[in-house]
């Protein structure tokens, strides 16, 4: 019969969780919110279940054969079958509370204990089984007050549940919707498939995927899916039109031998032409280095006739000094010569001005003895 898929796939309402399980091969749905009639499917693919009761029902009809014709079967919503386990274990006891039917949480355990026997019984038959639930973003504060959104499963159905889900299926992954801009510069609405598990996805799991080597993101398209962990992807219903386009644009680089062709022309290109060009380009470089020292020169013979220019200032200034000492030296020197003078007579000139002088202080002092 080959590989069979077991998994959980979380999303939020509107991403395409339904879409998604509809292109698996011949499914059949056990529906609780009635939208099964968006997904233009046969009639007669799908049953409409309003009680816990009837859901054991089918899925003892399922593992007795009833349901043979089909190969994947899928359950859509998971939260509404818990609760309403919840509800009728309440209504057989005639409490109004899943804690009334006992102390130290004994009826939490008799309703969990329920579903996940019935669960695991449909898990372990011979079909492909995806289990679809709402996804939810929970806030959580870390040690040093930073607030960070994580994804997680519908909280209608308690986390020990899931993780005992979690242990019998193979793959538990999140489908959400990205805005991307297309080359006219429009933003799309695009589908993802989280294959591999992220940080803010503490609940998702995938096993037996290498991870190195696997996308982490796909489209979100059952025969992409299927294609990459090996499983057959012979649908009886075409892909999903809006991601039809997605798959070959994503998985021709890991999977197609697209990026072996490729590879080797990308290689040989440069090998060949590139690499010559390279040696010419550091030629031309190499003789422009000496063109650009002469240019440095130049600025620098400028300096050196500038500075000249300085130093024959300063050797104007220090002469000057010397110059008005020495007229000083002159006029002291001269003060005492006009004293000493007018004793001996030197020269004929000389001789003259001092007789001169004589008749004038001569002159004077008869005027001063008349008076």
């Amino acid at each position: 019969m080959g590989k069979k898929v077991k998994m959980i796939l979380m999303a939020e309402c509107g991403v395409g969780k339904s879409t998604f399980a509809s292109n698996a091969p011949k499914p059949f749905f056990i529906c609780t919110d009635g939208n099964y009639e968006w997904l233009d499917r046969p009639e007669e693919d799908h049953i409409e279940v309003s009680s816990w009761e009837q859901t054991k029902g089918i899925i003892k009809d399922v593992l007795a054969g009833k349901y043979d014709k089909y190969e994947t079967i899928v359950i859509d919503l998971v939260e509404d079958l818990f609760k309403w386990c919840e509800y009728e274990a309440c209504r057989k006891a005639r409490v109004d509370h899943v804690s009334d039917l006992g102390g130290y949480g004994k009826g939490y355990d008799v309703t969990r204990n329920e579903f996940f026997i019935e669960m695991s019984k449909l898990i372990s038959s011979d079909f492909h089984v995806i289990l679809l639930t709402h996804a939810m973003d929970v806030a959580k504060k870390s040690k040093t007050g930073i607030e960070k959104f994580y994804h997680y499963p519908s909280t209608r159905v308690p986390e020990k549940v899931w993780d005992m889900l979690e242990g019998r299926v193979r793959y538990f992954l999140r489908a959400y919707i990205n805005e991307e801009e297309n080359e006219e510069g429009v933003l799309v609405k695009k589908r993802y498939l989280s294959l591999v598990p992220k940080s803010d996805e503490p609940m998702c799991i995938t096993r037996g995927i290498d991870e190195s080597i696997t996308p982490h993101d796909i489209p979100l398209d059952w025969n992409t899916f299927a294609s990459i962990i090996g499983v057959d992807s012979s649908s009886s219903v075409k892909s999903h039109p809006e991601v039809k386009e997605d798959p070959t644009a994503t998985l021709t680089k890991p999977i197609t031998k697209a990026t072996t062709t490729e590879a080797p022309k990308t290689v040989v290109k440069p090998t060949i032409k590139k690499v010559e060009a390279k040696p010419e380009v550091v030629e031309e470089t190499a003789d422009e280095v000496p063109y650009k020292e002469e240019v440095v020169e130049k600025p620098v013979e400028e300096e050196k006739v500038v500075k000249p220019v300085i130093k024959p200032v300063i050797k104007k200034i220090t002469p000057a000094k010397p110059a008005e000492t020495k007229v000083k030296e002159e006029v002291v020197k001269e003060e005492p010569k006009s004293t000493t003078e007018v004793k001996p007579t030197v020269s004929t000139g000389e001789n003259k001005l001092a007789d001169l002088k004589a008749k004038l202080a001569a002159a004077k002092a008869k005027l001063t003895s008349n008076q």
